[in-house]
């Protein structure tokens, strides 16, 4: 199974910063269900009650356990903006 993705920033457009996420529909799929795990993932346990769960993602050959980013890839880091203690996501603003 092929599982393909490429994640980088295009400097186009200057003015307009832009994430392109890229994939064959294998890769896809897998990304979204990475979402979805992460959206379900119970933070009640295993973590300080002021963080959440992160999963970093890594271009080859840098390898992790989630490694399906292509090496033209940039890090993509995806994580639950909610607090495991209160839910709130206001210290990702500052």
């Amino acid at each position: 199974m092929n599982r393909n993705i490429v994640v980088r920033i295009s400097h186009f457009n200057p003015d307009v910063p832009k994430v392109q996420i890229y994939g064959d529909p294998d890769g896809l799929k897998w990304l979204a269900s990475e979402l979805v795990r992460l959206a379900e993932y119970d933070q009640s346990t295993g973590f300080p009650p002021d963080e959440g769960t992160v999963h970093h993602l890594l271009p080859a050959p840098r390898k992790s356990a989630y490694d399906n980013l292509l090496d033209v890839s940039v890090q993509l880091d995806i994580g639950r903006l909610d607090r495991r203690d209160d839910g709130s996501f206001e210290w990702f603003l500052d």
